[in-house]
């Protein structure tokens, strides 16, 4: 039904754009901001989730639940969903995992 009606495939490809870059803010956001306070991210180019590497994944990921920061701890890593996480929560992320990851290592 959507590929035989032009207004509706112009609606879902303006949809669309606009979550993909509201994504891409998101993930500006938190680089900038991980940048500025030092913290060390996995290449990222684009996409859902952005990569910090660390070696006590559980225990940061733990520790920033009391910040109601909420990140997967994959094998050496800590995954952010930016997919997940509203424009202006984002804001602050970045520092509060350098905190996390400065103050218990890794």
């Amino acid at each position: 039904k959507l590929w035989k009606d032009p207004k509706l495939m112009e609606q879902v490809f303006k949809e669309r754009e606009e979550y993909r870059i509201s994504l891409d803010n998101r993930a500006k956001t938190f680089l900038a901001e991980a940048k500025r306070v030092g913290l060390e991210v996995c290449p990222y180019h684009s996409g859902f989730f952005i990569t910090v590497p660390s070696t006590r994944a559980e225990e940061i990921a733990l520790k920033l639940q009391d910040d109601n920061i909420f990140v997967v701890p994959i094998g050496r890593g800590l995954r952010i969903a930016v997919c997940a996480v509203g424009e202006e929560k984002i804001v602050g992320m970045a520092a509060k995992i350098k905190e996390a990851k400065d103050l218990l290592g890794g």
